[in-house]
This record gives structure tokens, C-alpha cells and sequence, in this order.
């Protein structure tokens, strides 16, 4: 007999710094502008095909990502943070995207990561997440290994890491290791 496991979650999530809402249709324009910047992509690995229209880039989110949230700030988005392979119980990878430069290094992706493992955690959804990034991309590596992941391999032009969700600390906790 097969097990089935029913996991609700949230579709809207807040804290102190950022709100992450489901992407909507209305976010095609960020979303667009973000993947075809040469510097988001050369981070997040995630590229659009060159002649990519709008309509296939959307098609291609939500085949991709499930769920996918729209981060965002007091005036609006300004990033995006996506789950995928995601298998209940097991494992999901996650994709995190700061649009702008000028919002790096502000705290909304660590804001946001602790938002959606908080929210794992607490349903039991994953054991482990993992995130790749380029294997040249150091700011990333150094930015997943602050919130706990370690390194697991790197293969065909990217690293992998790896957080245990039983080593997650949320907010104002150290990991544990």
C-alpha cells in the first residue's frame, strides 16, 4: 500500500522585512526583465533562451516551479523564490533570485529563505533542500553557506549544497552542527 502524504503550504508568507506571494500573470514584466539580465543569470544558472517570448517564459515558471513566490519589499518585487523537484517528505531544490543589484546584500533573500524553510519545517515537508549555484559564482556559495548548507558536489558547471531541515535554525538561532 502507497502512502500518501498531504502537506498545505502557505501560499502567502510575511515577516519584518519581506512579503512572498504567489507570482501572478502581472509579474511577467519583472520576471522577464530579471532572467534576461545577463547578471541574474550568470548567478542563478536559470537562463532564457535567446527570441524567449513573455508567454514562454511563463509557461515556463509554472511548469518549473512549485510552488514559486514573488519576494517582495515595501514598493514592490524584488526578487523571486522558487521550489522544485520537490518530493513530500524527501527532498525539494530552490532557485533564489534578487532582480537588482541595488537590492543585494539588503537581507530579502535571507529574509525569504527563512520564510519558506520555516514554513517547511514546520509541516515536515522536506528532510533536505538543495540549491545549485555556478561553480564560479562565489557571493551564492558564500551566501547559502551562511544559512547553513554545506557543499556536496559539483558536476557539469555547477556546485550543489545541502541543507538538512533538522539542522535549519530559524531566525535568531544558530545552526546546529
Amino acid at each position: 500500500m502507497k502512502t500518501i502524504i498531504a502537506v498545505a503550504i502557505p501560499r502567502k508568507l510575511s515577516g519584518e522585512i519581506v512579503r512572498l506571494r504567489p507570482v501572478r500573470f502581472s509579474d511577467r514584466r519583472f520576471i522577464c526583465a530579471m532572467f534576461r539580465d545577463a547578471a541574474v543569470v550568470g548567478a542563478s544558472g536559470r537562463y532564457l533562451p535567446p527570441g524567449c517570448s513573455w508567454l514562454s517564459l511563463w509557461w515556463w515558471m509554472r511548469k518549473t516551479f512549485s510552488p514559486a513566490w514573488c519576494i517582495e519589499h515595501d514598493a514592490g518585487p524584488v526578487g523571486l523564490i522558487g521550489v522544485y523537484n520537490l518530493c513530500l517528505g524527501e527532498s525539494a531544490e530552490m532557485t533564489l533570485v534578487i532582480a537588482e543589484k541595488r537590492d543585494s546584500r539588503q537581507g530579502y533573500g535571507t529574509a525569504a529563505f527563512r520564510l519558506v524553510a520555516s514554513a517547511f519545517s514546520s509541516c515536515h515537508a522536506v528532510d533536505r533542500i538543495f540549491v545549485r549555484t555556478r561553480t564560479d559564482n562565489d557571493a551564492a556559495v558564500s551566501f547559502w553557506k551562511k544559512l547553513g548548507f554545506a557543499e556536496e558536489a559539483q558536476s557539469r558547471g555547477a556546485r550543489v549544497l545541502s541543507l538538512e531541515m533538522e539542522n535549519f535554525a530559524p531566525e535568531g538561532r544558530s545552526p546546529v552542527l
